[in-house]
């Protein structure tokens, strides 16, 4: 799964590169400038409050990359989206049960 809100994701890459203080602000300035849109108000799962699109939001609840409250995200947002919650799979999410759902989905 990915995060919803870009502001975490984009605090993990500052972290997992040892980005200081100067650099993080001139990145989030940089998004400011060029997309309009501050890091913090980027949220994905509310740009799918007007979705008719259907989809699957699959995440494990022992992910410990992202969050399962990121997955609720998704849900409390993307009415036409089926949740599918796994357990013991972690972020990798290898579980022959749901590769079948998702087929099965996508026929």
């Amino acid at each position: 799964g990915s995060p919803s809100d870009f502001h975490i994701i984009l605090n993990n890459f500052f972290t997992m590169l040892g980005l200081n203080l100067r650099v993080q602000k001139a990145i989030k300035i940089y998004i400011k400038d060029k997309f309009n849109i501050s890091p913090d108000e980027f949220i994905v799962a509310e740009f799918l409050n007007n979705s008719n699109i259907e989809g699957i939001v699959a995440h494990d609840e022992d992910d410990e990359v992202v969050l399962l409250s990121e997955a609720e995200k998704y849900i409390k947002h993307w009415r036409n989206a089926q949740f599918i919650r796994t357990k013991g799979h972690g972020h990798s999410l290898h579980d022959l049960d749901l590769y079948s759902k998702i087929q099965k989905f996508t026929e």
